[in-house]
């Protein structure tokens, strides 16, 4: 906070912060060395869809699963070691699989060391799943790019099957030019089922 040379109350730095924070879109919680929640800000109400009564008094922990509950938990343990921790997970309260990025900062010290800390969470959703498009959309490009090298592999392996029984008639050369064409065919098939689920068309035969 930057101030001019002009006094500002302490009061009125408290009420300019708690607006602030009740219009910013974060989810900012207290937590105290419990790992129960003692306090949320209004705006974090909101974008969780909850009353006071279903998080206040909870362990924080609990309301993750699986990998990202173990997540939290390492990054509540080194925020109550007094360093800041941060961690992206899934979070599924509501039902419906959500992303959240989580700050986590030591807030009251005390002589037995920090005695809570503040957890800042930011809805991440949205920019989570635009990333996930883009990486499909790169997987798809690369996927093309092999079907493409696949395609012309398995041409100069069929043109190879015809020539090889002109340049000579021995046996051994026709089952080579015979294997040949029938992995040719095989990877032809495979990238037109492949390129088939790529794009949802029927496979070519």
């Amino acid at each position: 906070m930057i101030l001019s040379a002009e006094q500002v109350s302490l009061q009125a730095l408290a009420l300019m912060q708690g607006h602030l924070a009740e219009r910013s879109a974060v989810c900012a919680k207290v937590i105290d060395r419990d790992g129960k929640v003692v306090g949320i800000n209004r705006r974090g109400l909101e974008m969780l869809s909850v009353e006071s009564g279903n998080i206040c008094g909870k362990v924080w922990v609990d309301f993750w699963e699986g990998r990202e509950a173990v997540k939290a938990q390492d990054a509540l343990a080194a925020a109550f070691d007094g360093r800041p921790s941060a961690f992206t997970g899934d979070f599924f309260g509501s039902g419906v699989r959500t992303v959240w990025e989580i700050e986590i900062l030591p807030l009251e010290r005390g002589e037995d060391g920090v005695r809570s800390v503040l957890a800042l969470s930011v809805d991440v959703t949205e920019r989570a799943e635009q990333e996930r498009e883009s990486d499909q959309t790169g997987l798809l490009e690369s996927l093309n790019e092999t079907l493409h090298a696949m395609a012309n592999i398995a041409t100069v392996s069929q043109s190879s099957s015809r020539m090889l029984p002109r340049a000579k008639d021995d046996k051994l050369i026709a089952d080579i030019a015979a294997e040949l064409a029938q992995a040719a065919r095989k990877a032809q098939d495979a990238m037109s089922e492949l390129r088939a689920a790529l794009t949802g068309a029927r496979p070519e035969r």
